[in-house]
């Protein structure tokens, strides 16, 4: 680590810790086994997170001690806050320098992106809940009459089984293409750095790719030569346009 002291910030899960990959001990376990011989840790945080609850108070607090000590800020779990914009923007906004177990490639240098797909994650669910309620409204209007008209048809009458107006389709469609676009601009970012960093070849980008468990569109962190070539040739002037600048 470049820095000799570190502020820990642990999470803890009140809704069942071994469940969630939240257990204190085995966070414990992983920070030891980087500052054994990298630093000192200068003060421990430990948040007891709820499910829905967005009040993090013991963060302010690490933030605070970390600026105060010029010590870095350890996550050894950042799990679901990458796509948190809320939490990457009081992180960023502090300006400490912050360092995660599992996500090795989030500092203060990256982070603005990291806010970027999370702020387009959550209005994306946003409308396709917005969307999904105006339908169950319209449906849960209709008289007597009119459903059984629709049955006739062969047309839904539930929730479950809903036809999204036109309209709701096309504001889908333009959430998706979006969100596609953010997902290629993180690809060719990251593809132009570990280039940059001398990972040259499909083999060379795969394996550091599956070192830095950069996650796939499917979710999976396995990268092959061949799934990185046809990403590159997905990427196309994508990704000579960030390898120019």
């Amino acid at each position: 680590m470049p820095a000799d002291k570190v502020v820990v910030y642990y999470r803890l899960s009140t809704d069942g810790a071994r469940r969630h990959g939240l257990d204190v001990r085995e966070q414990e376990c992983a920070v030891s086994k980087v500052v054994r011989d990298n630093g000192a840790i200068v003060a421990t945080f430990t948040e007891l997170e709820a499910r829905h609850v967005l009040d993090r108070p013991k963060l302010g607090e690490a933030i605070g001690a970390s600026l105060q000590a010029k010590a870095d800020l350890l996550i050894p779990r950042l799990g679901a806050l990458a796509h948190d914009a809320t939490f990457l923007t009081i992180v960023h906004r502090s300006g400490v320098s912050f360092r995660c177990l599992d996500v090795p490639d989030a500092d203060q240098g990256s982070v603005k992106l990291m806010i970027k797909l999370a702020e387009q994650r959550a209005m994306t669910s946003m409308r396709i809940k917005a969307a999904l309620k105006a339908t169950k409204d319209r449906l849960g209007s209709l008289s007597g009459e009119d459903r059984e008209a629709r049955r006739r048809q062969g047309l839904p009458v539930r929730l479950g089984g809903a036809i999204i107006s036109p309209g709701a389709r096309a504001t889908s469609a333009r959430n998706r293409k979006a969100a596609a676009a953010a997902r290629a601009d993180f690809f060719a970012l990251t593809i132009s750095q570990l280039r940059s960093d001398g990972h040259v070849s499909m083999k060379a980008l795969a394996e550091a790719l599956n070192k830095k468990q950069v996650p796939r569109a499917s979710g999976s962190t396995d990268w092959t030569p061949a799934r990185v070539a046809r990403l590159v040739s997905r990427l196309g002037p994508r990704l000579r346009g960030y390898e120019s600048t």
